[in-house]
């Protein structure tokens, strides 16, 4: 009885069966699973200085190059370099000189299917999308971006790396599953409860 409990268990959570993460970092010419806009460039984040957001991004990626947008390009993108789609986890994301509001848009082809604006510091922050089937996502630059004192340079530069793709997005039972595994357990309840009166 435990055994087919733990496996009805078992079933159900596996409904949301998990692909292979894959972590993709950068390197001074970028990553072939993403093909770049023109707008996005590699530079080695630990040449700069405590603070700064393309070091913070490789510090706390543990990588030396780290993606931009160059020359401030307002708009870049990363489109996925396989056949098939790609599920965008999210990634390591900072300011380089200072605060602003992103916007993060994830494409199936020409269709638009998800969009988020994400405040940045020069601080690296994880920005988490669990997006799903995407062939591509963009980046685009804020409109209320506001210098950090601490640092000479200037622009509205931003750093990513470390693009978390293809991991389990849902990682617990969706609602059905949670019914059907209730249903289950119920359905067990009552063989137990008859056989016992007889």
């Amino acid at each position: 009885m435990k055994n087919m409990i733990n496996t009805l268990i078992l079933s159900t959570i596996g409904l949301s069966a998990s692909a292979q993460a894959i972590t993709i970092s950068f390197e001074q010419g970028g990553n072939a699973n993403f093909e770049t806009s023109n707008s996005v460039s590699f530079l080695d984040g630990t040449g700069h200085s405590d603070g700064i957001g393309y070091k913070q991004v490789a510090d706390a990626t543990g990588s030396d190059y780290v993606a931009f947008n160059t020359n401030q390009a307002q708009s870049s993108t990363f489109t996925w370099d396989n056949l098939d789609t790609f599920n965008l986890n999210g990634f390591t994301v900072a300011g380089a000189w200072g605060s602003q509001t992103l916007t993060i848009n994830g494409y199936n082809g020409v269709n638009l299917v998800n969009t988020i604006d994400f405040g940045i510091t020069t601080q690296a922050i994880d920005f988490i999308a669990n997006w799903v089937d995407l062939t591509s996502f963009s980046i685009l630059t804020g409109n209320d971006y506001i210098k950090s004192s601490m640092h000479s340079g200037n622009g509205q530069h931003w750093a990513i790396n470390d693009v978390i793709v293809n991991d389990a997005v849902q990682s617990v039972p969706e609602p059905l599953s949670i019914t059907l595994l209730g249903l289950g357990l119920v359905g067990l309840g009552f063989s137990v409860t008859k056989k016992r009166a007889k």
